[in-house]
């Protein structure tokens, strides 16, 4: 397998206001038609997304963060086995741990937390939210434009670096 696309994966609800911030990011990189890059959007992330993520180079998990800061920010995720069996939340961390299992690989991933004020329910994003969208478009760009490479590690996990 030679993965060459990037997955970007917008994760919220747009209904329930800056909730929406990810499905907002996959539409301007859409919009910039990015050889290298793929998006989906997703309500919430499930395990029929290990399949495409297992073909990608890299994945950015794109969501929401009511308590981060003024700033979005990235940070790498890893394998990581779910903390309880009943549960309706799936993690990055979970995602990329079946991706490994199912797929004997696990690439390079990373979350994007965009801060936010309101996941009232009404269409549209705070102007916090907004900014967030920019950053996060600009986060996403500066990492495709610096050549992000990837290693693998002893224990067979990839890890990005730029």
């Amino acid at each position: 397998m030679n993965p060459v696309r990037w997955l970007i994966v917008g994760i919220g609800n747009e209904s329930r206001g800056d909730d929406g911030v990810g499905k907002a990011v996959c539409e301007q990189l859409r919009a910039k038609a990015i050889a290298a890059l793929e998006t989906l959007t997703v309500h919430q992330l499930t395990p029929e997304l290990a399949e495409p993520i297992s073909r990608a180079a890299g994945v950015i998990f794109v969501d929401a963060d009511i308590s981060s800061t003024d700033f979005a920010s990235i940070r790498p995720v890893g394998p990581e086995s779910p903390r309880s069996g009943m549960t309706h939340a799936v993690s990055p961390e979970s995602v990329i741990m079946l991706v490994k299992t199912a797929f004997g690989r696990s690439p390079p991933a990373w979350l994007l937390s965009i801060p936010i004020d309101d996941i009232a329910i009404h269409v549209g994003l705070s102007l916090r939210a907004r900014a967030g969208v920019d950053q996060a478009v600009a986060i996403i760009l500066g990492v495709l434009m610096a050549g992000a490479v990837t290693s693998e590690t002893r224990d067979g996990e990839e890890r990005l670096s730029c």
